[in-house]
Order: structure tokens, then sequence, then C-alpha cells
């Protein structure tokens, strides 16, 4: 087995990594090793600097996502050179685009079986943990909510409507009516950028190695490194985002280009974001009922 993306990804050593600014091999790697990180837990960390600092001025959850993306990729053509992310056409031009949209629209269909498949296995320990005991009540249930005070606040103020990021119960991501306020716009920017970082600069590097069971490693690693990076919403939205990384990254591989990927997930995106304004409305409807 051979992966191989396009010329300049096959022949690794004539990739361009310093961009100009003359990085370093150990700077490379902390640089490439701090990049894997941060983008596994950028929407934890947007999270927390939204939370911590940002919130108490009317700052929303994606801008700061976005902005820490932003960054990500920055870092990832420093590292790589603007070459060593978006290889190939600047458009996938009509072949890219219909098969990056039909690979969204399975996208659309996997991600909501898995989701639903995950909510039947909860509703059936549910069911089955309750049996023979009396069911507690759901305050008493979610007993890890940790509200959130505002800056400044003393403790006799009361707690503040928690914010997203901080409160979780039982692990479990809990969406407020702030949740489901994304523009379209700020999810579809998501979407390319999150495919700029992993699959322009985490799967370049992945493929960087010159034996081919350390790439298929790398490959695999970057995959699960994707879904994973959704822990932020729970365990079952690390599952259902198997199969966008798994279409994302075969599109690259095939293509070599990033940019059919990256229809991919704009067309998911906004799939989600028209379910999101649907849970808007029916989120107001429940706020406003007595």
């Amino acid at each position: 087995m051979h992966l191989t993306l396009t010329p300049e990804i096959t022949h690794t050593s004539e990739i361009t990594f310093a961009s100009g600014i003359g990085l370093t091999p150990d700077t490379r790697t902390y640089m490439w090793a701090a990049l894997a990180l941060c983008s596994a837990s950028c929407l934890t960390l947007a999270a927390h600097l939204r939370t911590r600092w940002l919130a108490h001025r009317g700052v929303r959850f994606m801008p700061v996502h976005v902005c820490l993306m932003t960054v990500l990729t920055a870092a990832g053509i420093a590292a790589l050179g603007p070459g060593g992310i978006a290889t190939g056409p600047l458009w996938p031009g009509a072949a890219g685009l219909a098969a990056g949209a039909a690979c969204g629209l399975l996208v659309i269909w996997s991600d909501g079986a898995v989701t639903r498949w995950s909510a039947g296995r909860a509703r059936a320990r549910t069911t089955t943990a309750g049996r023979g005991s009396a069911r507690r009540p759901q305050e008493a249930r979610v007993r890890s909510m940790r509200p959130v005070r505002a800056p400044g606040a003393s403790p006799g103020d009361g707690p503040r409507r928690r914010v997203m990021g901080i409160a979780k119960g039982r692990g479990g991501y809990v969406p407020t009516a702030e949740d489901y306020r994304v523009g379209l716009g700020w999810l579809l920017a998501v979407a390319v950028l999150e495919e700029l970082v992993f699959r322009g600069v985490l799967l370049r590097m992945a493929l960087r190695p010159g034996h081919d069971g350390l790439r298929v490693a790398g490959v695999v690693g970057v995959v699960v490194m994707f879904a994973l990076s959704h822990i932020f919403f729970g365990w079952a939205q690390v599952l259902a985002k198997l199969p966008l990384s798994v279409l994302a990254t075969t599109a690259t591989l095939i293509t070599g280009s990033v940019w059919a990927a990256a229809v991919t997930h704009m067309v998911f995106n906004a799939y989600v974001w028209r379910r999101q304004t649907a849970l808007r409305i029916g989120y107001r409807r429940k706020e406003a009922a007595p």
C-alpha cells in the first residue's frame, strides 16, 4: 500500500517547511506538536477563553473558535509554507464540487444515524437504571452543574446563568438558547478553517514519513483526532463525526486538494445551521410557555 496525494506530498523532501522564517528542525517539531494538541482541543480552548474572559463583553463562542482556528492555520502556513496546505487548484472544479456535495449529503445521513443510535442506547440505559427504584427529578440528577458568576461579583449576588463551555451535567453537553444563535457565515468559516488545519496541515504532516506504515498510522491518527476534537459536545458527537472525518480525509487523499473536503464540511455545516435554526424556534417557544 502506497499513499499518494500529489507529487509535492509524495516527495516529502521537496516540501518547503519554513516559509521564509528560518525554522530549525527542533522548532518545527515543537510547532507540529503544539499544532496537533491545540487542534484537537480547539473547541474546549475557545469555550474556556470565552467563558473566563470574553463572555461579560458580549463575545459569543463561535467568533472565538474561528479566531483560534485562524491562528492555527497561520501557524501551519509558517511551518509548511502556503503550498503545503492548500495543494491542488484553489477551487476543486465541477467534479470536485459535485464529489464534495455528494460526500456532504452522505455525512448528513451518517451523522444523523450515529446520533440516533447513540440516543437510543442512552434511553435504554436510563430505562434499565430506573427499574426497581424511584426516578429522581432532573434537578437532583444534574449535580455537576457549576454556575458561573459574573467577573467581580460577590457570592451573595447569586449565580449568573451559565454560559457555554463550563457547566455540564453528567459529562454531557447541555445546549442553551445562546448555543443555537449561530450564523451561517460562522459555520461555513469554521468548516473551511477546520479542513485547512486537519486535512491541510495535520494530514500533510502525517504523510511526511517515508515508511508507508507510519503514513497509514498518521492518517488514522488525524481521522481520530478530528473526531476527538468534538469531545466538547460529548462522546456521542465524537462517534458521529467519524464519518465526516473519514470522507473528508478520503476526498483529500484522492483529489490531492483540501478544497473538496472543505465543500463536504460546508454542506454538512449548512445542514447543522438549518437544524439549529429550527431548534432555536422550538427553544424560544418552550421558554415562552407558562
